[in-house]
């Protein structure tokens, strides 16, 4: 296993593989965040049920009072495109850290393992879409279970996506110092 994504690593850490990824997630926002604002134009401002601020509150409660119309479109288009979004940010976060850590680190060093918390986040935040996508669906029969692994979820998801993007910060530090130093 640690053979095929170490391959996989090296071949997302390729400079053309990060622009296509950077594309790829400039596209993503691009789709998603218009539809953001025009969800929270139907719900007088009320959020996504994905954001950190609401942990802590009954998910349902707050979906409960979503208009239909916001409740019809969040499932029609939102949840689709959150398919695909946490995707780019997911390969961004890879194909960075892949790039940063071969070049500080020798090829059999553990931290060529980087590049898995942008598989991690990706994964965190499809669960965290499974956990919303349930909600939207028992809005009249909640499941107490369903709101707790879902509020789970979205403190992982926003931990491992702090965490990689914290993780590139540092790497492209310690790679700008290193270049520093050879001059």
């Amino acid at each position: 296993m640690k053979n095929i994504s170490q391959n996989l690593f090296i071949m997302l850490g390729r400079g053309p593989v990060i622009v296509i990824s950077f594309v790829l997630f400039l596209i993503g926002n691009g789709l998603i965040l218009p539809q953001v604002t025009r969800f929270e134009a139907l719900t007088d401002g009320t959020s996504l049920l994905e954001l950190p601020n609401l942990v802590g509150q009954s998910l349902y409660d707050i979906a409960q009072t979503y208009p239909i119309e916001a409740i019809e479109f969040y499932q029609r288009v939102i949840q689709p495109l959150d398919i695909f979004f946490p995707l780019t940010a997911g390969l961004l976060f890879a194909s960075v850290l892949a790039w940063a850590s071969q070049s500080l680190f020798t090829p059999d060093s553990r931290w060529q393992m980087l590049p898995w918390l942008g598989v991690v986040a990706t994964l965190f935040d499809w669960l965290e879409n499974l956990g919303v996508f349930v909600i939207l669906r028992t809005l009249d029969n909640p499941i107490s279970a369903i709101d707790g692994y879902t509020q789970l979820m979205i403190v992982l998801k926003n931990g491992s996506g702090v965490a990689a993007i914290g993780t590139i910060l540092l790497l492209v530090i310690m790679k700008f110092v290193r270049w520093i130093r050879s001059r």
